[in-house]
């Protein structure tokens, strides 16, 4: 049998650990060696044994640090205890224990987020998951085509802290017949999976198969443009007609909630929208006139902080001569090819997502030589059609 031994700084180590509440098997196992073993070498200095209780102050301090936030496992290697001793321990002395999911994560989640919509931020994701995420038990769903990545962005960083999108690539799917098939495009997908999140999207009327049933929540009035701005960005659209005055914006969605959102609209900004069936259950909601549209526009986008590009430069190159023959254009043929500028930091360095759903670190001077080169082609090709008229 192989003989086992301490030096004097580990024995010292046992000694101190036993003496703070730690258990012979588990310090056993810290050392990598019996229970038997611990036990001579505490007899040899003169250390009385506990008959295997645990001190009254060390349950206290188990009891105290786990309500703060440290998980079983963590306080088995603290305490050199066995993580069902731990479990007992919390349970006699009244402690719910935090449910697996929870405890197993990778990722700390900012769970309070939803809690109360107290800003237009928070309104603003509130409506854009009403339009397009979805709730499976105690998850959160919602994946938006790559090129409208940027709400998603914002959402990740605000609850994780960090970018935890998954790109999906672009794949081809069939109906129940098989015999249309359809083309799904690439996307960004976020899954927030927590209890107490999902709660509180709940207490604010985002409840689980919500298309059909949903209402307007109830947020202060302060948000509402906010709120609107994010359903818009997940289920509006802008039309942009080749006789400029027939241009429109709206949505698609559940009679019931478009109903709703007409009232607000129009008791806010007095102008007309148009409801109109499209399916049973299903409509349109449709504002007209370039006046009545420019009123809408300018009113959702007003000390905006977090939008959809793609839809927001439709909007600016609507109203706006220099946008529509000039930068806009050329940003937005930039981004097809490029991709979209994620973060731009002190220094010369910029985060970029390339359309095949990568990121990478380009130089500020390579994305401004880019731009210029998409702007001076756009240029020229409007002079080229000038000539040619």
């Amino acid at each position: 049998m192989t003989a086992f031994y301490l030096s004097t700084e580990q024995v010292e180590r046992v000694i101190t650990l036993y003496k703070s509440g730690g258990t012979l098997d588990g310090i056993g196992s810290m050392f990598g060696v019996s229970r038997g073993t611990i036990s001579n070498y505490l007899k040899r200095n003169n250390v009385s044994l506990r008959n295997n209780l645990i001190l009254e102050s060390t349950k206290v301090k188990i009891k105290e640090m786990y309500v703060s936030g440290v998980t079983n496992k963590e306080l088995a290697k603290i305490f050199c205890l066995n993580r069902c001793t731990i479990q007992t321990i919390l349970k006699n002395a009244g402690v719910e224990l935090r449910p697996q999911t929870e405890t197993s994560r990778k990722h700390v989640i900012v769970e309070n987020y939803f809690v109360s919509i107290d800003s237009k931020e928070k309104a603003y994701f509130l409506g854009l998951l009403y339009a397009d995420g979805s709730i499976r038990r105690n998850a959160l769903e919602i994946s938006l085509i790559y090129t409208d990545f940027e709400p998603l962005y914002r959402l990740s960083k605000v609850l994780y802290g960090k970018c935890l999108l998954k790109f999906r690539p672009e794949r081809v799917g069939f109906f129940f017949n098989k015999e249309v098939k359809t083309k799904c495009k690439a996307q960004w997908r976020l899954l927030v999976g927590s209890k107490k999140l999902v709660n509180d999207l709940k207490s604010h009327g985002l409840t689980e198969r919500k298309s059909l049933t949903k209402r307007y929540p109830n947020i202060p009035k302060e948000f509402d443009k906010h709120f609107i701005r994010g359903y818009f960005d997940g289920n509006g659209f802008i039309s942009k007609a080749t006789i400029k005055r027939n241009s429109c914006a709206g949505f698609v969605s559940a009679t019931k909630f478009c109903e709703d959102l007409k009232e607000r609209i129009e008791e806010y900004l007095h102008i007309n929208c148009i409801l109109s069936d499209k399916i049973p259950g299903i409509s349109n909601l449709r504002v007209f006139g370039m006046i009545q549209l420019e009123k809408f526009l300018d009113w959702i986008y007003e000390d905006s902080d977090v939008h959809i590009l793609r839809k927001y430069d439709k909007y600016r190159q609507l109203f706006s001569e220099a946008d529509s023959t000039g930068n806009a254009e050329a940003l937005l043929a930039f981004r097809d090819e490029f991709g979209y500028i994620v973060e731009t930091p002190q220094n010369e360095k910029i985060l970029v997502m390339s359309t095949h759903g990568l990121f990478y670190i380009a130089d500020k001077s390579e994305i401004e030589a880019k731009i210029k080169e998409y702007s001076e082609a756009i240029i020229n090709s409007q002079k080229a059609i000038e000539l040619l008229t």
